[in-house]
């Protein structure tokens, strides 16, 4: 499988979270880009945490919501 198999770019989306602005600089601490078979799931408090799932089949049920 490769990422164009998916629907490449076109099917991501991309979310912002404004829960947990560290230092309430208004710049979103929490983000996430997902995809078909793929979520990168980044956040910035209290310390950098980055969870990242890739599967081949888009039916894989997802842990981390």
């Amino acid at each position: 499988m490769t990422f164009r198999t998916r629907g490449g770019l076109d099917a991501c989306s991309l979310a912002f979270y404004q829960e947990e602005d560290i230092g309430e600089d208004g710049v979103w601490d929490i983000w996430r880009l997902e995809g078909p078979s793929f979520v990168w799931h980044y956040r910035g408090a209290p310390h950098v945490h980055v969870w990242v799932n890739v599967a081949s089949d888009p039916g894989v049920k997802l842990n981390v919501s």
